[in-house]
């Protein structure tokens, strides 16, 4: 609960014994700051920079408060005076400075004192576009006053606020705003994605439209590359529509030995006993945490290498590794370019000088690029969409249908 306005000096005040208050009052008569915090929460004051100290008019008290080891920054002011300076546009825009530099989730609460509900006022427009640029929402939208908005709650993150509004409990001049905050983890939407099935696809049809295509295009070399991607692409969309289809997020159970189970228990004994009132148990937990965290690790990274060794997956990486590493023969990007351009254009020639007999007497001819027909090119398109691992096959090159 944050109070405006407390003016009150070196006096005690009547709390009840579940609570604490934290204060900063004003050395004269009027003003004054105060939160009001429930014990359970672990609450701390933020003491700002100097760059606030010349703007000693506008009072602010800041807590860092935790709670479940999530914490949050609340920032309450007070503002005496209606007239919006530029020396209290600076203020504002130092505080949320100041604020944002904690990458947390932060609430500026108070009475501003500013008549967010005039539009047309330069000022507040000003203002407004400062919060805007500072990634910064205005909360609460009813008035606090008569007609004027003069208290209401700014913050970094709105995506959590299910209910806003006012109190009045008819002893002040301003009513009470508030926020209710929606504290609960969201279970995650799907995601609709357009995915391509190759199942059916009719390959005698993919060839035709292969092999009419015209891929080569006039203009520079973007205008070129955009053309042969849009060829691509429109060939694809012919033979096989993307259709929509929901993704969900699915999360597979960790593989964890007998121990690391045992230190979760421990670590979810020394949590729930946290959560009941021990705050003495936050410096065990939190070492339990990383040793659970270590253990994780450890076992995740074991679980990988024995699929890998044992259970004989993703074979594919090892079956592409070369094995002869002395008489590797590359292609040169030139050949392979004029090739291709020959397959598609038929009326235009190599122009790529062949390599000497004696650079590529150790060749064998099943990897020089040879013509293929449609089984084959049916055949190669199974083994790239399966879903097991195919056996090493001797299949030639694609040059053309």
């Amino acid at each position: 609960m944050c109070l405006s306005e407390t003016k009150i000096f070196n006096e005690d005040l009547p709390i009840l014994p579940s609570f604490k208050i934290y204060r900063s009052d004003r050395t004269n008569k009027g003003g004054g700051v105060a939160i009001i915090c429930n014990k359970n929460l672990n609450c701390k004051v933020i003491s700002f920079s100097n760059s606030l100290i010349p703007f000693q008019n506008i009072e602010c008290l800041t807590l860092s408060i935790e709670r479940y080891f999530r914490s949050i920054i609340v920032c309450l002011i007070y503002r005496p005076k209606f007239t919006l300076t530029n020396d209290d546009m600076q203020f504002f825009k130092r505080l949320l400075t100041e604020l944002n530099s904690y990458k947390k989730i932060f609430h500026l609460i108070g009475d501003f004192n500013i008549h967010f509900e005039d539009t047309q006022n330069t000022q507040v427009q000003k203002f407004k576009a400062m919060i805007d640029r500072n990634n910064v929402h205005i909360l609460t939208t009813k008035p606090t006053r008569n007609n004027a908005l003069l208290d209401c709650i700014l913050s970094n993150d709105r995506t959590k606020t299910r209910e806003e509004g006012v109190i009045n409990p008819q002893l002040l001049d301003h009513a009470c705003c508030y926020v209710k905050r929606n504290g609960k983890i969201e279970k995650p939407k799907p995601k609709t994605l357009m995915k391509k099935n190759y199942t059916n696809i009719d390959f005698q049809k993919f060839a035709n439209k292969t092999i009419s295509a015209q891929f080569l295009a006039h203009g520079n070399l973007d205008e070129q590359v955009d053309h042969f991607t849009k060829t691509i692409v429109d060939i694809s969309d012919t033979v096989a529509p993307a259709q929509p289809r929901k993704v969900y997020n699915n999360t597979k159970n960790l593989v964890v030995t007998a121990e690391t189970k045992k230190f979760m228990k421990l670590r979810d004994k020394l949590f729930r006993n946290l959560k009941n009132g021990d705050i003495s148990l936050k410096q065990d937990y939190l070492e339990m945490k990383k040793i659970v965290r270590k253990q994780i690790i450890n076992d995740t990274s074991g679980w990988v290498d024995k699929t890998i060794k044992q259970k004989r997956l993703w074979q594919t990486p090892s079956m592409l590794k070369p094995t002869d590493t002395k008489n590797l023969i590359s292609f040169p990007a030139e050949e392979i370019n004029d090739h291709f351009n020959s397959a598609t254009n038929p009326t235009q020639p190599n122009t790529y000088s062949q390599p000497t007999e004696h650079d590529r007497s150790t060749l064998d001819m099943n990897l020089r690029f040879q013509n293929i027909n449609t089984n084959d090119l049916h055949l190669a398109w199974k083994l790239v969409k399966t879903k097991t691992n195919p056996k090493p096959i001797t299949l030639d090159y694609l040059t053309q249908c």
